[in-house]
C-alpha cells in the first residue's frame, strides 16, 4: 500500500512539474479559460446573417483580427501553418469555379463565406488552445451541449433516437468520461483509467447499436478499440506499415459485423425494432453492399460529379438536377421506391448531394477542394495518430478519441451547420500535439 502511495504522489510531482513548465511557457490567462469554457455553450445561439451561423461563430469571426494582430506570430512558426495554405488555396478554388459557372451571389458568397468561417474558426481555437487544460475545459463543456445541439437541428423530427444518432450518443460518452480525463489531468496517466474509458466507449457502442443509430456505434466501438490499444502500447514508435496494417484491420471488422448485422437484423435476432427499421429501409433480403452504399449514397453521386469535371467544380450550392436524378435511380436500386422518393424530396431537386466534407469540397470547388481535405485526413492518419500514441499523454488520448468521429465527419458527413467548429477544434488540437511533441527544427 506504501509502494503504490508512493507511486501516485511521484506520479502527481511529475504531472505538477510538467504543468508547471506548460504554465511558463503558455501562461494563458483566466479571461482566455473562461471563453474556452463558454464558446461551445454559444453554439447553442443562431444568427442570420445572409446565412445561419451560430453565435460562437460570430464571436470567433470578431475574435479573429484582433489575435491576428496580437499574436500572429504563433500562428506563422506553427507545424499546423500548411492547413491555412491549403485552406486558401480551397478557397480561390472556389472563387474560380463560382466565376467559370456564373453562380448568383446569393450561393457565391454563402460558399466563400463558409470556408473564411472555417479559417477563422481554426486560427482563434489554435491561439486559445494552448495547453492540456484548456482542451479539457471545451471537450466538457461540449460534451454538455451536443445533446441541445441535436434537438435544435432536429425539432422537426427530435426523437429520442435522433437526437442520440445526431449528438446525444457522443455527448454522453464524453461527459461519462470527463471526471476521468480530468482526474488523470491532476494526477497523471493510469492504466486502469484508460481501461474504464475503454468501457465506456463499448457500451455506448451497444446502446447505439440498440437505438438503431449504426454509424455511432461503430465509431464508438472503434474509439473503445483505439483507447484499450492507447493503454497497451502508449509512448511506443508506429511506422506508416503499423497505420496500413490496423486500417485495414478495422476495415476487416467493419465488414464482418456488418455481415452478422446482415443476417441478423431481418430474422429478428436483434429484436422486433430493429428488424422493422431494417426491413422498412432495405427490404428482407439485401446485401452489405446495398447496406453501405444505400446508407450514404450520395458519395456515388458526387464521385460521378466529380469524374466528370474533376478540375473544375461546380460552384458553391453546387447544382444541376441530372445528379439529383441520378441519386434517385441509385436510391431506388438499394432501398426501393418509397425510400428513394424520400432521399429525393429531402435533397431537393437540382443541388449536387455529396454528404461528405471531401466529395463535397470537391464538387463545389474543384481538385484543390478534395486536396485539402484529403491532406487532412493523411496528416491525420500517418502523422497525427502516431504522435499521440508516442506521446502517451492526456492530449495523445484526447486526440485519438476524436480521431474516428472526425474521419468520419471528413468522409461521410456534409461540410454545415456546426461541422465548421467541430473540425476547426479537432485540427486545432492535432496541431498542439505536434508543436509539443515535435518541434519546427526536428
Amino acid at each position: 500500500m506504501r509502494q503504490h502511495s508512493g507511486s501516485i504522489s511521484q506520479s502527481s510531482e511529475r504531472v505538477r512539474q510538467t504543468r508547471y513548465r506548460e504554465k511558463k511557457r503558455d501562461p494563458g490567462t483566466v479571461w482566455g479559460d473562461l471563453l474556452v469554457g463558454s464558446l461551445p455553450f454559444m453554439e447553442l445561439l443562431n444568427i442570420n446573417l445572409g446565412g445561419r451561423l451560430s453565435f460562437a461563430e460570430v464571436v470567433m469571426l470578431v475574435l479573429f483580427p484582433i489575435m491576428i494582430l496580437r499574436r500572429g506570430k504563433a500562428l506563422s512558426d506553427d507545424r499546423g501553418k500548411w492547413i491555412f495554405l491549403f485552406a486558401i488555396f480551397w478557397l480561390i478554388a472556389l472563387v474560380l469555379s463560382d466565376i467559370y459557372n456564373d453562380s448568383p451571389p446569393s450561393d457565391y458568397l454563402r460558399g466563400w463565406f463558409k470556408i473564411l468561417v472555417f479559417i477563422g474558426c481554426y486560427a482563434v481555437l489554435g491561439l486559445l488552445l494552448i495547453n492540456v487544460k484548456r482542451v479539457l475545459m471545451w471537450t466538457t463543456s461540449f460534451s454538455l451541449i451536443i445533446s441541445m445541439r441535436a434537438y435544435l437541428n432536429l425539432i422537426d423530427d427530435a426523437s429520442f433516437e435522433n437526437i442520440w444518432k445526431f449528438g446525444m450518443g457522443q455527448g454522453a460518452a464524453l461527459l461519462i468520461c470527463a471526471p476521468i480525463f480530468w482526474r488523470q489531468w491532476k494526477f497523471g496517466m493510469q492504466k486502469k483509467y484508460l481501461l474504464q474509458i475503454s468501457v465506456v466507449f463499448m457500451v455506448i457502442s451497444f446502446v447505439s447499436f440498440m437505438l438503431y443509430a449504426r454509424s455511432y456505434a461503430g465509431i464508438a466501438c472503434l474509439t473503445g478499440f483505439i483507447v484499450y490499444f492507447f493503454s497497451k502500447y502508449r509512448g511506443a514508435k508506429i511506422n506508416v506499415g503499423h497505420v496500413g496494417w490496423a486500417t485495414a484491420g478495422s476495415l476487416l471488422l467493419g465488414y464482418a459485423v456488418l455481415s452478422i448485422y446482415v443476417y441478423a437484423a431481418p430474422k429478428g435476432f436483434l429484436g422486433e425494432v430493429i428488424q422493422g427499421k431494417f426491413e422498412e429501409r432495405y427490404g428482407s433480403d439485401t446485401t452489405v453492399a446495398s447496406v453501405v452504399l444505400g446508407g450514404r449514397p450520395e458519395i456515388l453521386v458526387s464521385t460521378q460529379a466529380i469524374a466528370d469535371s474533376p478540375i473544375i467544380g461546380y460552384g458553391s450550392w453546387a447544382r444541376d438536377a441530372k445528379y439529383a436524378e441520378l441519386l434517385f435511380d441509385l436510391t431506388q436500386n438499394y432501398l426501393g421506391g418509397a425510400a428513394a422518393q424520400r432521399e429525393y424530396d429531402s435533397d431537393g431537386f437540382d443541388l449536387i448531394p455529396s454528404h461528405s466534407h471531401l466529395t463535397g469540397a470537391w464538387v463545389e470547388a474543384g481538385i484543390f477542394g478534395g486536396v485539402f481535405w484529403i491532406g487532412v485526413l493523411v496528416w491525420s492518419l500517418l502523422e497525427v495518430g502516431p504522435v499521440a500514441l508516442r506521446a502517451g499523454d492526456l492530449l495523445g488520448l484526447l486526440v485519438l478519441i476524436m480521431l474516428p468521429v472526425f474521419l468520419w465527419n471528413v468522409l461521410f458527413s456534409p461540410f454545415g451547420a456546426h461541422a465548421k467548429i467541430d473540425a476547426a477544434f479537432f485540427l486545432a488540437i492535432a496541431t498542439l500535439l505536434i508543436r509539443k511533441n515535435k518541434p519546427i527544427h526536428s
